[in-house]
């Protein structure tokens, strides 16, 4: 049965959510007159009461305002029960008593939509504390409500839940939900598996996602890579990997940045060669920060020691040579560098040897079948398999001729050439 309250305590309402102060710790007077006009006849004060103590927070979370909002959940009036979800939610964690619980499950079967939105917001404010299996079980179904909001706050308060909630029966309703007619849907269902992490990276999940990668919806996309991203190394399938590389080559930059950092943290697993196939597509290198994680990817995956020996001829130095790697190409091990182009015959890394040894003011000597390389660590002999292939050398001398040439050097290393041709032969 509602109070009369009276028209001052109506207008202090009013002017307390017009206020700063409510923000402040509230003085013990203004909880209770708070509490008290959440008994009031008029709907538009209850409801002020409601946004004064939630604007109020977790600061307002005394048992008795627990008490009257626990009450106010059960108002006639739906705007009223909206509020009260809400004030329950800024209050999280110290407003969860199992009353509190109990009664925010009942309001997900509220018929009206924004109550049922806001006691899954509330639920999920409260995070893993609030993960019974009982709780879960109310928000699968509310994963199948017919409106497309209450299905992904639904997701959302798994999410924050975390891996408490990743039981096979949420992992099967969240792959359902990443189908969803919804973009909304969709994408919180991929961050929700993304909160499970490991405990969620089943072969289903991970072929799902990799699915999603493929979505109309930029934003699912991106959510999808960074689900992939918190699989770990079960999800360094071919398929994803594969659908991965194609990310790279995606419209927006928010994707191919996404795909970019998963392949780096993929690079154990991942095929050396298609990494770089992939990013020889031109769309790759529009902006900073997608050029910047492409080139931690070439220097972690596809040309550090002799990962290069895997690594086809087909545009290298496009890839290597450009200016914003050059950063990165001073960090290479020359010695690793003419290993890989001895493995490989690869005269495509000829050039990346050469700008590497010029950026890290290591010299390159050829005697015989000896190649040593002179750097700011003691001198390192070559190791390589094709050494007796005089050709190979040839070219390796040549590269660094070329390069002496456009510095002006030419006439200093022509002898050089000449000593190293007549002890060869």
């Amino acid at each position: 049965m509602h109070l009369v309250m009276s028209r001052s305590v109506s207008e202090f309402l009013h002017v307390t959510l017009s206020r700063k102060w409510v923000t402040k710790p509230p003085t013990s007077e203004v909880i209770r007159a708070l509490s008290n006009a959440l008994g009031d006849e008029q709907v538009r004060v209850r409801m002020s009461a409601c946004r004064a103590l939630e604007k109020m927070g977790d600061k307002a979370a005394t048992s008795e305002v627990i008490r009257v909002l626990l009450n106010a959940l059960g108002d006639e009036d739906s705007i009223v029960r909206y509020f009260a979800c809400v004030a329950l939610a800024k209050m999280g964690d110290k407003a969860i008593t199992s009353e509190v619980i109990r009664a925010l499950l009942n309001a997900l079967g509220d018929e009206q939509v924004r109550v049922r939105i806001s006691a899954c917001v509330a639920l999920g404010k409260m995070g893993d504390i609030a993960a019974t299996s009982e709780v879960i079980r109310v928000l699968l179904n509310a994963l199948g409500d017919e409106n497309a909001n209450v299905r992904h706050f639904a997701c959302v308060a798994l999410a924050k839940m975390g891996d408490k909630a990743a039981t096979s029966e949420v992992i099967r309703v969240l792959l359902n939900a990443l189908v969803d007619e919804q973009v909304r849907v969709r994408s919180s269902a991929c961050d929700a598996l993304a909160k499970m992490g490991g405990k969620a990276a089943t072969s289903e999940v991970i072929r799902a996602l990799s699915n999603a990668l493929c979505d109309e919806d930029v934003v699912v996309r991106d959510s999808a890579c960074r689900a992939l991203e918190k699989m770990g190394d079960k999800a360094a399938t071919s398929e994803v990997i594969r659908a991965l590389l194609n990310a790279l080559g995606d419209e927006k930059d928010l994707v191919r940045y996404s795909a970019c950092v998963v392949l780096r943290k993929m690079d154990k697993k991942a095929s050396i060669n298609d990494i770089m196939v992939g990013l020889l597509d031109a769309r790759c290198i529009d902006s900073c920060c997608v050029k910047k994680n492409i080139a931690e990817v070439v220097e972690e995956s596809a040309i550090s020691g002799l990962a290069v020996g895997w690594v086809r001829s087909d545009g290298v130095s496009k890839i290597c040579l450009k200016k914003h790697y050059l950063n990165y190409i001073k960090r290479l091990s020359v010695v690793e560098l003419i290993s890989g182009f001895f493995h490989t015959e690869n005269v495509d890394w000829l050039p990346v040897i050469t700008i590497a040894a010029l950026l890290q003011g290591s010299a390159v000597t050829v005697t015989g079948k000896t190649i040593v390389v002179y750097g700011s660590k003691d001198p390192a002999v070559v190791n390589a398999f094709s050494l007796n292939d005089r050709r190979l050398t040839l070219k390796l001398v040549e590269a660094f001729l070329d390069q002496a040439k456009g510095l002006g050097l030419s006439r200093e290393l022509s002898s050089s050439f000449v000593m190293w041709n007549a002890v060869e032969s």
